[in-house]
């Protein structure tokens, strides 16, 4: 009896110096967990800056010089924090990772502000016009008449050069339209 009194207060005596150890540990993982959020939030916030600045150059209102210089900026310090977190996930989570859980973030986000309905599998009849149709003179295809390039084979349908007056004519011109000489 007295034996099993003494193993008592002996694992007693032992929890209670233990305890502290343990406490501290868990204050540790509280405070890492503490600096993994900061850090998310911190990349959040990077992120969201760098679009705007992408938003406000594509605006006019931003000059390239300062937007390269704002964007490099931006994008080492955000390069830091990806980096931070990585060493904060003591490892086990890689940086492909982080970056494919970043974009996903970001898809998710622009689902939830711009949803995008699903495209229609049907197609619809487009009504039946009788437009002018235009020959390719390299291939023979024909094309619509506000077509810059030939439909098969790429080439300019662009207008026809006059030689006596060097006005530009529609490629389907035989006269032209400023002078009257007849176009080859």
């Amino acid at each position: 009896m007295v034996a099993i009194v003494c193993g008592l207060l002996a694992l007693g005596v032992v929890a209670f110096l233990i305890s502290p150890l343990l406490d501290d540990s868990q204050q540790r993982l509280q405070g890492q967990r503490q600096h993994t959020d900061d850090l998310l939030k911190r990349k959040d916030y990077l992120y969201t800056a760098i679009r705007e600045l992408n938003i406000d150059y594509n605006m006019g209102k931003l000059s390239a010089e300062d937007h390269k210089q704002f964007q490099s900026e931006y994008m080492v310090e955000a390069s830091g924090v990806l980096d931070q977190l990585e060493h904060t996930g003591n490892g086990k989570q890689h940086i492909t990772v982080l970056i494919e859980q970043a974009v996903l973030d970001i898809r998710q986000q622009r689902a939830k502000t711009h949803p995008v309905s699903k495209p229609s599998t049907t197609v619809e009849p487009q009504p039946v016009t009788d437009t002018e149709q235009i020959p390719c003179d390299v291939c023979g295809t024909d094309n619509e008449a506000d077509a810059n390039f030939c439909i098969d084979c790429g080439a300019s349908l662009q207008q026809t050069f006059c030689e006596a007056c060097g006005e530009d004519n529609k490629p389907h011109a035989k006269f032209c339209a400023h002078c009257g000489e007849k176009l080859v």
